[in-house]
């Protein structure tokens, strides 16, 4: 609880900026301009792993978490995160724990769409190169013609062996670039981590009820339905968390949605930022959801439970 509370002392200046006239006020905490330059994380993405790069300033990585697209937004990351950690225990650890997870997960979210993101544009690429191959092949016709004349400037044929050097590093036609926000990689980290926890738990509670059945009394049929009622409650997280993953592979993997599944297409609103005093800064973005950034923040978080695990709480 306490992490979840710092966090949302990060993320109110922003979403209060963006909000602001709403809530009566004169002038937003934060300027548009700053959010856009040193909270909203630009990527920009080839069909090459080794082209990954992250546009806006380095940080970004970390201070994206503190931005989002809208109220809703927001909100739906703030009932998470306090749901998950609201039985933390109020200790250093714990907090330090949590904050390891969390933001590992963020930073793995963003590695992880930005691969997810290189293999669909290769995959696109693949099925429809478009304006790639036509730079080429308007390359391929100036040599030949280069070639052609300089043979007929010179009178010998075996001039014309010029050879230009491929031009596929043109950036500005083969990457692309998305925008991230928001801290729900984070969340599914921490989901991640609950869900190992609970696991863990659902077998100590199902090896004492085992252990409970040859023994009579009330004393011991009284402890075997609280065993089982706690196996009920445990089995009941545990489905849920399951099949919310289960719900983001398979729109990461397109088997549900009619997109790629990235953060944020670039697409009417050009760049995606407007720069409006107290406005949305993202309002135009044509926006959609990191499903791939949720699975691998999930996985971070299931790793780091089983790396260095601790006794659930829940």
């Amino acid at each position: 609880m306490l992490f979840a509370l710092g966090v949302l002392g990060l993320t109110l200046p922003s979403i209060v900026s963006q909000n602001y006239r709403r809530l009566g006020l004169a002038e937003p905490p934060l300027t548009s301009a700053f959010m856009n330059k040193s909270m909203l994380l630009r990527v920009g993405v080839t069909d090459k792993l080794e082209d990954m790069r992250i546009i806006s300033p380095a940080y970004t990585a970390v201070s994206h978490m503190f931005l989002h697209k809208d109220l809703s937004h927001w909100a739906s990351n703030m009932l998470s995160l306090f749901t998950i950690t609201a039985s933390d225990p109020p200790t250093l650890q714990q907090v330090l724990r949590t904050a390891f997870t969390f933001f590992g997960g963020g930073l793995g979210g963003v590695l992880g769409h930005m691969i997810y993101a290189t293999i669909t544009k290769r995959r696109q690429e693949e099925v429809n190169p478009g304006i790639h191959n036509q730079i080429d092949a308007a390359q391929d016709t100036i040599t030949r013609g280069l070639n052609w004349g300089i043979s007929v400037l010179t009178g010998d044929p075996a001039a014309g062996n010029l050879s230009l050097p491929r031009v596929s590093a043109l950036s500005l036609f083969r990457e692309r670039t998305y925008y991230m926000c928001g801290c729900s990689a984070g969340v599914y980290a921490l989901v991640g981590a609950e869900f190992v926890r609970l696991a863990i738990q659902l077998y100590v509670e199902l090896k004492t009820l085992a252990r409970l059945r040859g023994f009579g009394g009330n004393s011991a049929s009284s402890e075997r339905r609280r065993i089982q009622e706690n196996i009920r409650g445990i089995l009941t997280q545990i489905v849920a968390h399951a099949m919310n993953f289960v719900w983001q592979i398979a729109a990461a993997s397109g088997w549900l949605m009619g997109y790629d599944g990235s953060s944020s297409r670039p697409g009417s609103g050009g760049s995606g930022v407007v720069d409006t005093p107290g406005g949305n800064i993202l309002a135009t973005t044509d926006q959609s959801v990191g499903y791939a950034a949720h699975v691998c923040g999930f996985v971070f978080g299931v790793g780091v439970q089983l790396a260095f695990p601790i006794k659930s709480t829940k």
